[in-house]
């Protein structure tokens, strides 16, 4: 008895049941724990050669070692392999398998992927058996062992879709519920009644609770009820209930049960209470001085940051012309002051580490006595300590790239650190890598531990909640393997981990130049989002795994700190979303819900594209969405435009990820509305699925959270930084945009720029005449106070009259791109062709992706058939065809060409010979785009509309297309397909004709 059970506890139930059916009057096993020992038997087997399939059917850069896979062959074998006739190929086939990964040469085991399919098939048999059995094994004992384990949680898998197996859970939970256990067994059924219960709703989540409570109140399975419990009240504005069960799982996991859990159990407690954005906290306690420093340079940048003091801080930022006005006409500041650099004597103008570290100590501190204290970590922590602040977290650099400017406002305006870590090596020579490489496992690990060791010294692991790792470098983000194989990670998830691979630290990076980087500090410290669009494209009354991502709760807990606009559903289509961001966003918070990929989105109303993601104000961006910073520092992806254009945050993926990586945002909300961190509040903890490394990555300040008290705005007079400083003001006058008065001019305009006077920007650029003199970056500050005013009319002048190089500029080039789709917009909403036509002749000229051209070319084509005026557009697509200029758009411009012939011909009632050479012309300029699907159902619609319109001529037709196209092209493969499909259509419909069924019906017949 004693062997059976351990081989069964040793998941080879099948091993104990051949040793009980061998020694029946020993084992002694009464009807029911027979038939339970033979459903496991099943599922133990079941289990073991799927791990194997896997492990013979895995590609090279997964594959296992060969001593584990030989051992995974061995642990196969099983008494199950003599039942019945059907597995004696796979026992060969083991057998062989065996010889051929022994003798193989190499590390690892060679794919097998013919005894992987018999392996597979193997368990597919064995698993159906293993059901058919498992129902009224429970039904009979619903509250026995097997139900609150393995049988259990085998059976919920298909209860969603199988009436029975529910109701059978239903039994098993609350039989469970209501059977006094000891606290081991109460510990091994947890698992079931967690799952049924809290993720399944198959059972009173508040039973459960009091009865771990009462029955099994310590271990680590105790403590993860009671968080997954706590998350779902805070979920429902439950508060008090709660930090209850938050207690609950502190005490579960206490006294070395589970550091980890107890150390989870306090960072949510923590969150809970708003940790960043507490008005106790450091940062919070600070005046905000109502000014604005801009410097030229990295060395003045710490000057500037040196003039804080523990009491009070302003914002500083590079004198850019992208960031700064952003940052500045949200902050409206009453003065902007402009700082001389402080290099002189032509030294170079480079940050040293220690005028930065020095920069720090000063910044916290108002004595100027105390100002010249040594430079270096040992102070750095002295001046903390004697402040009485444990540092929330640590900033780490390499102090050669624009990040480090971030990365000293952020140490300075968090109160915390500031380390050198150098670049993990890449590649045979080990070179210093970058954001464009991928890095090796061992070498990820290695550098996560160093960046581990850097955040325990600093102390702040001493806090309660999430210790905080801010990345200010160009730091590869990516390591193990290449995306086709998706087996690609990301590093800063690994970064903020123990030696256990349990998070501690939550992590962002800074991203761009120095003015990028200052910019995503200043937005961090100094904003505060007053509003937040709740964008979901799932369906929210879905009762699979996305119908869990809705946002309606999200948007009540919300509510209690910034006004929400929820979209889901039907109504979350691109063009809703385009009217919300468009095209100058004005919403500095987003959670949206999405899927796709780096460059497209999947919405309503045809794809989403890069041109579509926000472009605008400060925001802070959270995505569920595969892959969407999967390249994040193209400007021309997701991540890339969202955080070039504005996003101070964002936290997406950098490789297929799964739903279920990604905290719901009924999850995310209540913690952002308590003053918990923007990323932390987005990361999964433990306990959790996809709480181990993964692949999401977050941008921006890590420790970035909705302020609990509005920062109190201090008056500003005298000296800000340094003598020899100067407010911005706009000069008298508006002098003209010509080539000898350029630099007045855009000095006037930068001016207005800085100080957010829109106004003004906005008259300076329309005085402008001749926009041929405007240079690149004169076009691109000229183009975005258009975007801004929405006077797309203005944007689209200056564009076209902008000479060549100056329309090289990414910017100026971006800018010109949402102003043709915005007079896109307006005019497909009137359905006016004209304006259409003009517009989209544009948005050609703005270079914008073939992806995001056939989506308007599309939208084109169904205004056009609307408003009757296909043959207007047929005109002008055929025209563009033919037009050399067009040549990168010839694919989608064909597409749309087919599509608006088809419509054409859709509309007579009978084809004439020259109808039917316009079939010809529509599946011709449809081949052209490339895309047998879209071609495939062309034909069709096409082959059918002959039938009704000409049937005679319908063979004629296929075999002059045919004709078209070389033998062997893809077209021409497509083609005869449907040439066959024909052929066996008509057979289909004469057997019909014959039966009779039709000739009660002349239409239909005689179609």
């Amino acid at each position: 008895a004693r062997m059976i059970q351990r081989l069964e506890h040793a998941g080879r139930a099948d091993q104990a049941l051949a040793v009980a059916r061998a020694n029946a009057q020993r084992a002694a096993l009464d009807p029911a724990r027979s038939a339970e020992l033979e459903v496991a038997a099943r599922f133990h087997a079941m289990q073991r050669w799927n791990q194997l399939a896997e492990a013979l059917d895995a590609k090279p850069e997964s594959a296992l070692p060969r001593d584990l896979v030989l051992a995974r062959i061995d642990a196969a074998e099983s008494p199950l392999l003599d039942d019945g006739a059907e597995h004696g190929e796979l026992r060969a086939s083991l057998a062989a398998a065996r010889t051929a990964v022994r003798d193989h040469q190499g590390e690892t085991a060679p794919p097998l992927p013919a005894t992987a399919a018999l392996l597979r098939q193997a368990a597919r048999m064995q698993g159906q058996k293993a059901m058919a059995g498992m129902l009224p094994l429970l039904q009979e004992h619903p509250e026995g062992e097997a139900a609150a384990t393995w049988a259990g949680m085998a059976v919920i898998q298909g209860a969603e879709r199988n009436p029975k197996a529910e109701a059978v859970v239903r039994a098993v939970a609350g039989a469970l519920l209501a059977k006094h256990m000891t606290s081991d067994e109460c510990l091994r059924a947890e698992p079931f009644l967690d799952y049924a219960i809290l993720d399944r709703g198959y059972g009173e989540p508040k039973q459960l609770i009091d009865k771990l409570a009462a029955q099994a109140p310590r271990g680590r399975n105790a403590a993860d009820v009671f968080l997954d419990s706590a998350d779902r009240a805070f979920a429902a504005g439950d508060s008090g209930e709660a930090f209850r069960l938050w207690d609950l799982a502190t005490a579960a996991a206490g006294d070395g049960e589970s550091p980890a859990f107890e150390r989870t159990a306090r960072t949510m407690a923590a969150q809970a209470h708003g940790d960043v954005g507490s008005a106790d906290s450091p940062w919070a306690r600070r005046q905000v001085l109502d000014a604005v420093a801009l410097v030229p340079d990295l060395p003045t940048f710490a000057a500037a940051i040196s003039c804080w003091s523990e009491h009070a801080f302003f914002p500083v930022l590079m004198q850019d012309d992208l960031y700064a006005p952003k940052f500045i006409a949200a902050f409206k500041p009453a003065r902007v002051v402009v700082v001389p650099s402080v290099v002189h004597d032509g030294a170079p103008p480079v940050m040293s580490r220690e005028q930065a570290m020095r920069a720090l100590i000063a910044s916290w501190t108002s004595d100027d006595s105390q100002r010249d204290a040594p430079a270096d970590r040992a102070h750095v922590a002295a001046r903390l300590r004697r402040l009485g602040i444990t540092p929330p977290g640590v900033v780490l650099t390499d102090w050669t790239a624009g990040e480090v400017a971030g990365g000293l406002a952020l140490a300075a305006g968090r109160f915390q650190g500031i380390e050198t870590i150098a670049p993990p090596p890449v590649g045979k020579d080990r070179v210093p890598g970058s954001y464009d490489h991928y890095v090796t496992r061992d070498d990820a690990r290695t550098w996560a531990a160093e960046a581990y060791r850097l955040l325990a010294s600093s102390g702040a692991l001493d806090r309660e909640g999430f210790a905080a790792i801010t990345l200010a470098g160009a730091y590869p983000f990516r390591y193990w393997g290449q995306p086709s194989g998706n087996n690609t990670y990301c590093i800063d998830d690994l970064a903020g981990r123990d030696g256990d691979g349990i998070r501690v630290a939550i992590v962002g990076r800074l991203s761009g130049d120095a003015a990028r980087s200052a910019y995503q500090a200043a937005c961090s410290l100094f904003l505060q989002p007053d509003s937040a669009l709740l964008f979901n494209t799932y369906e929210p009354t879905s009762r699979s795994e996305f119908g869990s991502y809705r946002m309606a709760a999200a948007a009540e807990r919300l509510r209690a700190r910034v006004t929400v606009d929820v979209v889901e559903g039907g109504e979350a289509n691109i063009e809703a979303f385009r009217a919300r961001v468009g095209p100058w966003n004005r919403r500095p918070l987003f959670l949206i819900n999405s899927s796709g990929y780096p460059t497209q989105w999947s919405i309503g109303g045809g794809d989403g594209f890069t041109d579509d993601f926000p472009v605008g104000e400060p925001c802070a961006i959270h995505i569920v969405h595969s892959g969407s910073a999967a390249e994040p520092y193209d400007a021309d992806t997701l991540a890339g435009r969202a955080v070039w254009g504005g996003a101070f945050v964002y936290m997406g993926s950098i490789s297929e990820p799964y739903l279920s990586a990604f905290q719901r945002p009924e999850y995310i909300a209540p913690r952002l509305a308590a003053g918990a961190s923007f990323v932390g509040s987005c990361r999964r903890r433990l306990g959790q699925y996809s709480g181990s490394p993964w692949r999401l990555i977050a941008f921006g300040d890590p420790l970035f959270a909705l302020r609990q008290q509005a920062a109190v705005r201090k008056p500003s007079s005298g000296i800000l930084v340094a003598a020899g400083e100067s407010a911005v003001v706009v000069p008298t006058g508006n002098p003209p945009c010509t080539r000898e008065t350029y630099a007045e001019w855009l000095s006037h305009l930068r001016a207005a720029r800085w100080l957010g006077d829109r106004a003004t920007a906005l008259s300076t650029v329309r005085a402008i005449e001749d926009a041929a003199v405007l240079d690149g970056a004169g076009l691109a500050m000229a183009l975005e106070e258009c975007v801004i005013a929405d006077d797309a009319a203005c944007a689209l002048r200056l564009w076209s009259g902008a000479d060549s190089a100056a329309r090289g500029d990414f910017a100026a080039r971006t800018y010109a791109r949402l102003s043709a789709a915005r007079a896109m917009d307006v005019a497909l909403a009137a359905d006016d062709p004209v304006k259409l036509i003009a517009a989209c002749e544009r948005l050609m000229t703005t270079a914008a992706p073939e992806n995001f051209m056939a989506r308007w070319f599309d939208k084109m084509e169904a205004s056009a058939k609307r408003g009757q005026a296909l043959a207007a557009l047929r005109s002008w697509l055929e025209a563009r065809c033919a037009d050399a200029s067009a040549l990168a758009l010839r694919k989608p411009l064909s597409a749309a060409l087919g599509r608006t012939i088809a419509d054409q011909l859709a509309m007579k009632e009978r084809w004439t010979a020259e109808d039917v050479e316009d079939a010809v012309s529509s599946v011709t300029a449809t081949a052209a785009a490339e895309d047998p699907e879209r071609l495939t159902r062309l034909i069709a619609e096409i082959t059918d509309a002959c039938v009704v319109k000409n049937p005679g001529v319908l063979d004629s037709l296929m075999s002059t297309v045919a004709a078209r196209f070389a033998a062997g092209s893809q077209a021409r493969a497509t083609i005869d397909q449907a040439r066959g499909d024909i052929v066996r259509r008509r057979s289909f419909h004469k057997d019909w004709l014959v039966l009779g069924p039709l000739a009660g019906d002349a239409p239909e017949a005689a179609w």
